[in-house]
């Protein structure tokens, strides 16, 4: 707010994201934290930068900084969010957007044999597609009076905009 009110404007944007895991914390180091870190695919900058309500060379606006940093908190694919300034230099102020990645891949099995039927499911859902900030779902079900197929996709900023897209298809 002070920066707002002496009419600093925003410089450089610096986007860091962080793996899921913290492999420097003792606790955290761990065989299976190694392995997910190696599958995930962390968030690419420019899905972060999507999500930011100002931009470079902008006056800086306080309230727009706050509501970015809830927007970000908010995202299914992230674990953390912080909005930091860095350094000020001739009116200029330059931010970190800090956020750490959650496990966004999410797989389901399941098999029941009650009374002479059978029912079986599979589905696998990510919420980061290949770090993309998208979401891809792939899904069957079957049981003794039918079978689904399903596939989903959304989108939250459908070609950078503010724009969101959902579509679901499925085949009973």
């Amino acid at each position: 707010q002070a920066l707002q009110a002496a009419d600093y404007r925003i410089g450089q944007v610096r986007i860091l994201v962080d793996d899921v895991f913290d492999l420097a914390d003792p606790e955290e180091d761990t065989w299976y934290a190694h392995t997910a870190d190696a599958l995930h695919i962390t968030t690419r900058p420019h899905v972060i930068r999507a999500q930011l309500l100002f931009k470079t060379a902008q006056p800086v606006d306080a309230q727009r900084i706050y509501q970015s940093e809830r927007r970000l908190r908010s995202l299914p694919f992230l674990r953390y969010a912080a909005i930091t300034p860095d350094a000020c230099s001739f009116n200029t102020v330059d931010l970190t957007v800090h956020v750490k990645d959650a496990w966004t891949l999410k797989f389901d099995l399941n098999f029941a044999h009650v009374g002479g039927q059978s029912s079986f499911g599979l589905s696998f859902k990510d919420v980061d597609f290949l770090g993309s900030g998208k979401t891809l779902a792939i899904g069957h079900q079957s049981d003794a009076e039918r079978s689904r197929n399903q596939v989903s996709y959304e989108d939250p900023a459908l070609l950078g905009s503010r724009w969101q897209f959902g579509v679901t298809y499925a085949h009973l």
